[in-house]
This record gives C-alpha cells, structure tokens and sequence, in this order.
C-alpha cells in the first residue's frame, strides 16, 4: 500500500494557494505519515529521514515502513492500493498518472461526493435531521440538558456582503457578544474569523467575504458558544464498518488545531463533568457511529468527528454534538498511536510548535538524538520532552511530546 502525508490536499481542492508556513507543515511533518500504516507499506516523503531519527524510532519500538522520497520513482513500483491522509479529485489524478494504483474503484467516490462529505454546512443539515430519528429522541429523553441542537438549526447561511449583514444585526438585536465565521470548506483555522460584535463588520471582512462568494463558497455564521472551559473532544471511527476507535480531546488556537492531550480524555474535568458527561458521551458516540455510516457511505478514509464541550451563557453544561466531520485521517488517529505507546501510570500533551518559538527546542533535539543507540529497544516511550518528526531537517514546524507521571499533570495543558 502506498501512503503520504497531504494535509494540505482539502484546501488546495478549495482552490486555496497554500502559503509558505502551510507547504511547510506537509514537509516538516510528513514523517507523521508513518504511523497510520503498517511495516509492509510504502510511505511516499518530500525527503528522507536521517539515520539518527529512524534509529531514535526503532529504538521506541516504531517500526517505520519503506519510504521514497523520489516521485518518479513510483511508476517503477507495483502497488495495487493507496491510502493518503486525505482524498481529493487531485488525489486521484496524481495516483493515475504517477503510480500503477487502479483508481477505477475510488474514483467516482471521490469525485463525485468530495464536495458533499466536506462540507460543513451539508453535515450540519444532515446531523439536524438525523436528530428528528426515534433513535435520537431516546438519546434526547434520557439526556435532556445536555445536547444543544441550536448548533444544527440556528446558524446563519451566508452568500454575500448583505446576507452577512443581515444576520449580523439580527444576532446583535438578540444580545450575542461574540461571532464565528467560516467558509463551509475551512481546514485548521484557513478561512475562519472571530467577530467583536461591539466592534461592527469591518471594511476587511466584508472585502474577505466578497472574495469567497465570487468563487461561489458560502460562509457559516454562528455565536460563539461558551468560555474558557471548552473542551474539544474527537470521535474517531476507522473506515471499514466505521467502528469507533476511541475518544481524545485536543488544543485549538484561533480555530488552527495546536495539540492533543495524551491520556485519560476525563483527566483534568472536575466531579460535575464527570458525573454529567458519563455515561452520556458514551451513548453518543454509539448514535454518531450510526450517523457516520449513513452520511459517509463508501467514503474510502477513516473519519473523526469534533464535538465540543462548553458552559452557556447561563452556566449550564453543553454539547455541540458534531462541530464538523472530518472524512480522512486526523491527528487523533495518531494521538491514539502515542497512547499505546505510555507507560499505564503516564500521560502527556503532544503540540505542533513553529520551530523558532522557543530557544531550548534545539537543545531537546541534540540530547533526543545523542541518546539514541543501536540495538535498544524501549516498550515505551520516555519521561520527558522530544521531537517525533525529524526536527533537524524541519525548516519552520515541530512534533513535540511531553510526557510526565499523570499524577503530575495538574490538568490537561
């Protein structure tokens, strides 16, 4: 099986020329791509990695696939099945011309239903009604105060300037402080605004909303739900039979995804949490698996879905029960991995850090790979901070994990 890391194919699909600091991250992070296939796999890579980090991986009980690093090598390999990051009609097109993969299967899938899956204002109209079924009005019963269907039935379509303006002033006569939009197509915090409403719609905004209608992209305007003790949670189903392959909880700043927690998704929640989010998240994630099957069909990917926990303006606890569906692989998928690599009694936080942001990264980088030896073999992985992508080579991004005793995490960071 042939494999890449393409994190940025959904945008470039949109149209979206990717700016310097997104290419970076396909290049900086594409040894990521390693641990969503097996030893026996082929991963395609921008460069190859250095002895040193293949030896540091082996030595912690990664065993790396083959990899290339030359595209026009592909052609002289025999691969009969693909499985990138993420599909795209590009997708397709790059394995029809480059590779001996039969796309015939994958196809018309992907052309043909890549718009529908993606987007997020189809998933939110679907999940809406999904939640009329009889399945859901038992979940509903049982749990009446804690899914908020306002999320599916209560934001604003917007085409132009004037719809924008229109449900702007209509969610400012109703008293919300706080606005997000995005397009309908947004990846990581690409094409998502946060709104003062106290401070109006800017002449900016109204031009950036000017730019995405003429390419025929509709906008999502919505309240900003909630305060600081948001926790954004994924469930994440695999892609035959959609079964759920677990719950992890991750860091967003300004929309862009920033982290994972590693550990326990309940650590740090304090006892009214607890006691309201279980048995009920558990629930849920059995009618999503449902919901998943249904709207992704044959989709040829595993798939996550974000969810997100909050307090209203009252105070009450809340769920948004599917924030956004992602019909590829996600870094939850690869969190998942990290977990099984913890030592029972340890957790951790793993972040994408600009390599530049702090002067000590460097440092953690030479004492990561003077400690590597051949022949070692380690069950776990270690107390402490290192890089999992190849940081010496990197140019502008970092994998880092932080791995300390769970005890000594006072709450998720």
């Amino acid at each position: 099986m042939l494999s890449w890391w393409n994190s940025g194919a959904e945008l470039e699909n949109t149209g979206v020329k990717l700016q310097a600091k997104a290419l970076d991250v396909n290049k900086d992070l594409d040894t990521l791509a390693f641990h969503i296939v097996s030893q026996d796999d082929l991963v395609l890579l921008n460069k190859a990695p250095s002895a040193e980090f293949l030896i540091w991986m082996k030595q912690h009980g990664f065993q790396y696939p083959e990899f290339i690093s030359n595209v026009d090598k592909l052609p002289d390999r025999y691969l009969i099945y693909a499985q990138p990051w993420a599909w795209t009609p590009q997708v397709v097109k790059f394995l029809e011309n480059k590779t001996t993969v039969k796309v015939q299967k994958y196809k018309e899938i992907v052309e043909t239903q890549w718009g529908r899956t993606h987007s997020k204002i189809e998933w939110r109209l679907f999940l809406n009604k999904f939640f009329q079924s009889s399945a859901a009005q038992l979940l509903l019963k049982k749990f009446p105060d804690h899914i908020s269907l306002d999320h599916l039935q209560n934001f604003k379509i917007v085409h132009n300037e004037q719809d924008l303006l229109s449900s702007f002033e209509e969610y400012e006569k109703v008293g919300v402080n706080q606005l997000v939009l995005q397009a309908e197509y947004s990846v990581s915090g690409h094409h998502f605004k946060s709104i003062d409403v106290s401070r109006g719609i800017s002449d900016s905004l109204k031009q950036w909303v000017k730019d995405i209608s003429a390419q025929n992209k509709r906008l999502i305007l919505e309240p900003f739900w909630g305060d600081n003790t948001n926790v954004n949670l994924s469930f994440l189903y695999a892609a035959e039979g959609r079964r759920l392959l677990g719950v992890t909880k991750f860091y967003t700043q300004n929309g862009k995804y920033r982290g994972h927690w590693l550990g326990d998704f309940e650590h740090g929640f304090d006892k009214e949490l607890k006691i309201w989010s279980f048995p009920f998240l558990k629930e849920l994630q059995r009618f999503l698996q449902s919901a998943v099957k249904e709207w992704l069909g044959d989709w040829p990917c595993p798939c996550g879905i974000d969810l997100l926990m909050y307090r209203d303006l009252d105070g009450s606890l809340k769920i948004h029960p599917g924030l956004e569906i992602n019909p590829r692989w996600t870094m939850g998928h690869i969190a998942l991995k990290w977990m099984d690599k913890l030592a029972p009694s340890d957790a951790g936080v793993w972040r994408i850090v600009p390599k530049k942001s702090d002067s000590t990264f460097n440092d953690i980088w030479k004492a990561q790979m003077e400690n590597t030896q051949v022949g070692q073999h380690k069950q776990y992985l270690p107390q402490g901070k290192f890089f999992v992508n190849d940081f010496g080579l990197a140019k502008s991004w970092g994998s880092l994990i932080e791995i300390k005793k769970t005890k000594d995490w006072l709450k998720p960071q």
